[in-house]
């Protein structure tokens, strides 16, 4: 299994160096990701749960890293926050009532 992981990375990665070779200008790609943001947040509210699954997925490990390579940060931090929502909502839960119980720490 470890193998295949790790065979699963690499044909990522190789999927993100293509997809940024191949486009000359970068506004197609930022279009790209805003685009699936979108995608995925109107999925949250009307999707099954293995299409949300599906596209939680694909985000973790396409749209977030290439947002996180072109440096679009709070692009990035959504694709994450929204991926992790749904394909770990308990580690999600926790994090946000952590957060909750420290923002006036914060504030």
């Amino acid at each position: 299994l470890p193998r295949r992981a790790e065979e699963q990375g690499a044909q990522l990665e190789v999927l993100r160096k293509m997809l940024l070779a191949m486009v000359q200008d970068v506004r197609v790609v930022l279009i790209k990701l805003a685009d699936h943001l979108c995608v995925l947040r109107a999925s949250l509210k009307d999707a099954d749960a293995s299409r949300r699954r599906e596209l939680a997925l694909l985000t973790r490990d396409v749209f977030a890293p290439l947002a996180n390579r072109l440096g679009v940060w709070q692009l990035k931090w959504e694709l994450e926050d929204l991926a992790l929502r749904v394909l770990d909502p308990d580690t999600y839960k926790r994090i946000a009532r952590l957060l909750d119980e420290k923002r006036q720490d914060r504030e």
